[in-house]
């Protein structure tokens, strides 16, 4: 005895069954995440080093070809391309398709390791970062208020990236526009002349107060305690204070040195709306998070501060989430019609409203399952899940055919309506079983 004619003896098991199977995928379908595209990740690597005020030919023969040259022994690479912009230098490491994109940064990040004390003296921290899709922005927000620009940049930079920050789903806040704050250390060429000392020397006792030290190790209360040496840096007077060494061991206030001016940074950068310069942040959703309930959330937490804080004005001024959600629902509507027109096909050839009825119960109790596969694979509904759903609903529906137009075929032979179908599901269930099959076998590599 087969499958097919167990269940054709056996309807209750077989209706509990599919019973259960549409609960669960209707449960899955309430927990899917929705996303314009799936999570998709690229073996590629940026590699960015920045050196404040340098050319772009001392980036490309101080940074960027040493760079080039050490990540060049790693494995599996592909292509190696680099950028150079005013003051930055970016190269991206494109590795083979099956190449783990988690052990490819390692490998960078260890290669770059081996060269960062060659990089020039002021240069900041290689950032080492992975490639990934869909990295846009979700929401773009304008923000105004009795602040001055400075004071707005930092209220951008601080109050509204840490509330949003501990929103779920929110990857990062950047701003567009404002300024940025600058601690400008403008030295006295005859002093430093006058006290044999380099601008070099200088800029290096800079950097050394901006590092943390290791201190050692403390037992307390029988436990052992690491120590961490902070700079005592907070304001621009510590900066003044700083005593800086000179050749002849003797030290000197930086103030004596340099004038110290707590200032703005050069604008590089404005963001325009309607032509007026504005101050605006974007927001970005991590991966795998649903971009519609991050969107909703920041929502929420942006409407609940501008209650308590209604001199500050926060308007929405565009989105991703209103593409995705159209997208959604229209994929959503294609699969409904579909689904209604492999009806509509299945009479016009049958001319039999019990086998159309047939079909039309085994299409949503084979489709409505299938979402707690998706929910617990990790998947989300996007356009690519949807448009795979449209496409299995036209191989069901050509299954079904097959088995109905079959079974019709046997009733008129054998006035038994369960041996009919069971001739009949037996007869033709391997091939429709074995044409499924190499479906599924067709679209598995991708």
């Amino acid at each position: 005895m087969n499958f097919s004619t167990w269940a054709i003896k056996n309807p209750i098991p077989v209706f509990m069954l599919f019973a259960l199977l549409t609960l669960a995928g209707l449960f899955g379908f309430q927990k899917l995440k929705i996303n314009n595209f799936p999570d998709m990740d690229f073996p590629s690597v940026n590699v960015t080093v920045s050196l404040p005020g340098a050319t772009p030919e001392q980036l490309e023969a101080q940074i960027t070809r040493k760079v080039e040259d050490s990540v060049a022994n790693v494995n599996d690479i592909k292509h190696i391309n680099s950028t150079i912009s005013d003051g930055s230098s970016t190269t991206t490491i494109e590795f083979d398709l099956d190449k783990n994109l988690q052990d490819a940064v390692d490998e960078v990040k260890d290669a770059v390791d081996k060269i960062k004390d060659q990089f020039p003296a002021g240069s900041n921290e290689a950032q080492i970062s992975k490639v990934t899709m869909g990295s846009n922005s979700i929401l773009t927000y304008q923000i105004s208020g009795p602040l001055d620009t400075a004071d707005l940049s930092w209220f951008v930079d601080n109050e509204i990236n840490k509330l949003l920050s501990a929103v779920a789903g929110v990857s990062k806040i950047t701003r567009q526009g404002g300024v940025d704050r600058e601690i400008q250390v403008l030295l006295n060429p005859n002093k430093l002349i006058s006290l044999n000392t380099t601008i070099n020397n200088i800029s290096s006792q800079l950097y050394n107060v901006r590092q943390d030290f290791s201190g050692g190790r403390v037992a307390v209360g029988g436990t052992e305690q690491v120590i961490q040496a902070k700079p005592n840096i907070s304001n621009v007077s510590d900066i003044a204070n700083l005593y800086v060494p000179l050749s002849n061991s003797r030290y000197v206030k930086l103030s004596e040195l340099a004038m110290i001016k707590d200032t703005n940074a050069e604008i590089r950068q404005m963001a325009f709306l309607n032509g007026k310069p504005v101050i605006s942040f974007e927001v970005y959703a991590t991966k795998g998070s649903s971009e519609v309930s991050v969107a909703t959330a920041v929502r929420k937490v942006i409407q609940q501060y501008q209650e308590k804080h209604t001199n500050i004005q926060i308007k929405e001024i565009s989105n991703s989430v209103s593409a995705i959600k159209s997208t959604y629902h229209g994929s959503m509507q294609a699969l409904y019609e579909g689904a209604i027109l492999a009806i509509l096909v299945v009479w016009l050839f049958l001319r039999d409203w019990r086998a159309t009825f047939v079909a039309a119960t085994a299409l949503p109790l084979s489709i409505i399952p299938t979402f707690v596969a998706i929910y617990w694979l990790g998947f989300t509904l996007n356009t690519i899940t949807l448009l795979a759903l449209t496409l299995v609903i036209g191989i069901l529906v050509d299954d079904a055919i097959v088995e109905v137009e079959n079974i019709v075929r046997h009733l008129k032979f054998n006035p038994s309506p369960i041996k009919a179908a069971m001739d009949a599901a037996t007869e033709i269930g391997l091939a429709v079983i074995a044409t499924s099959i190499t479906l599924v076998a067709v679209f598995l590599p991708t």
